[in-house]
């Protein structure tokens, strides 16, 4: 897989993103809450392929959900002057997935 190299906006990604899942977040009646921290500006990566991993993950989310929310936060692990380590983290309050099957 080649990743893509583009200048992207964080901020506008997650908002695009969770556009994409709101009807459904309403229709099940739930909370989503995004915890992203300040804004950092824009970023070189590929927005396209993060994109879909959010989407993903939000998806499955909601999909095992039926009451109470689902949090997508963004955590700067790493920072120096030219690279950013970031780690996504999506949670909810739904049925999970048995130990045994983990």
């Amino acid at each position: 897989m080649i990743l893509e190299r583009a200048h992207f906006n964080l901020d506008e990604l997650i908002s695009r993103i969770c556009s994409m899942v709101a009807d459904r977040v309403q229709v099940k009646r739930l909370e989503l809450i995004i915890d992203s921290g300040p804004s950092l500006g824009m970023l070189v990566g590929d927005p396209t392929r993060l994109g879909q991993a959010l989407l993903n993950f939000l998806g499955n989310a909601i999909k095992f959900t039926e009451r109470g929310n689902i949090s997508l936060r963004t955590k700067i692990l790493d920072a120096s002057e030219h690279e950013l380590l970031m780690r996504f983290e999506v949670s909810d309050t739904g049925i999970g997935i048995p130990v045994n099957q983990q």
